[in-house]
C-alpha cells in the first residue's frame, strides 16, 4: 500500500502509495486516491480508508488540497482537519502546497507524474507537502515555499529535510518549445536541466530544477532524499498520466505523531 516510505524521524510517518491493493476497477485499478476522476467515489473512499487505518490516523484528520498547478500554499491547522478527505468540495482550493505545526494532521497531495515533495523541520515542529509539475516548477513554487519557511517560519535551512517521491523522470519527460519558452521567466539558469532531442523536442529534468531551488536556499544535499523512481517506467507499480491518459492517482503524505 505504501510503496515508498520516508524514514526521516521516529515521530514522522510519510511516503507515497502505489497503485495496488485497492478497490477501484480498471482503468483506475486499483488504489486510486483521487476523487476528481470518473472513478466510483465509494471505491476511492475505501482506498483512502485503507491507508488511514494502516497509519492509524482517521480520515477526519486528513487534508487534501485541490491542486491547480499554482505557486500558492496554505498553512493549515486543527480547523482544517478533514477538508477534502471525504469530498472534493471541502478541499482547500487553488493551493499546491500545505504545511502545518499541528500533530496528527495528515497532509496529502495527489499525483500521477508530477513531483510530490514532502518537508520536515523538526526544530520548528513543521511538516509540509508540495505538488509541482512543469507549471509549478516554472512558477518556482518550491523556491517560494522554502523562502517562506526560512523567512516567516524561521526555519534554519540546515534543519529542513526534504523527500522527492516517485514522479516522471527526465528520460520520459519530453516537452516542446512552449514549455521551454515558459522557463525564460525563471530567475535562474535552467539550461543545464534541458537536453535537446531534436528541433521540436527537449528532455526536461524537473527533479534537477527543483533540487537546484533547494540548494540555492542552502538546504544541505544530504538533507534531500530522492526516491529516483519514475512513474512512467513502472506501470505495475504507479499511475502515470503520460503513459495512460485515463488513469488513477497515487498520493504522497506526511504526518507528525
Amino acid at each position: 500500500m505504501i510503496h515508498t516510505q520516508w524514514h526521516i524521524h521516529p515521530n514522522i510517518i510519510a511516503g507515497t502509495t502505489g497503485r495496488n491493493d485497492g478497490f477501484s476497477e480498471p482503468p483506475f485499478d486499483s488504489l486510486n486516491m483521487a476523487l476528481y476522476l470518473n472513478d466510483d467515489m465509494q471505491n476511492v473512499l475505501k482506498n483512502r480508508g485503507l491507508l488511514a487505518d494502516f497509519i492509524n490516523v482517521p480520515l477526519s484528520r486528513w487534508v487534501f488540497p485541490k491542486l491547480t498547478h499554482s505557486d500558492r500554499w496554505l498553512r493549515v491547522s486543527e480547523e482544517d482537519a478533514g477538508k477534502g478527505a471525504l469530498d472534493e468540495s471541502s478541499s482547500p482550493w487553488g493551493v499546491d502546497a500545505v504545511y502545518t505545526h499541528s500533530s496528527n494532521l495528515v497532509l496529502a497531495v495527489g499525483h500521477a507524474d508530477c513531483l510530490p515533495i514532502l518537508l520536515h523541520c523538526p526544530t520548528r515542529h513543521l511538516i509540509g507537502a508540495i505538488h509541482t509539475g512543469w507549471q509549478g516548477t516554472v512558477k518556482q513554487i518550491t523556491d517560494k515555499f522554502l523562502y517562506h519557511w526560512i523567512t516567516e517560519e524561521r526555519c534554519d535551512p540546515r534543519d529542513i529535510y526534504i523527500y522527492i517521491g516517485p514522479s516522471i523522470r527526465k528520460h520520459n519527460f519530453i516537452v516542446r518549445q512552449d514549455v521551454i519558452d515558459a522557463t525564460a521567466n525563471m530567475d535562474f539558469n535552467v539550461q543545464p536541466f534541458l537536453t535537446p532531442i531534436d528541433d521540436e523536442h527537449t528532455s526536461m529534468d524537473l527533479q534537477g530544477i527543483n533540487i537546484a531551488m533547494m540548494l540555492r536556499h542552502h538546504i544541505p544535499m544530504e538533507n534531500i532524499t530522492d526516491t529516483q523512481l519514475c512513474t512512467y517506467d513502472h506501470p505495475n507499480q504507479f499511475f502515470s498520466y503520460r503513459r495512460n491518459k485515463i488513469t488513477g492517482r497515487q498520493i504522497s503524505f506526511i504526518v507528525q505523531k
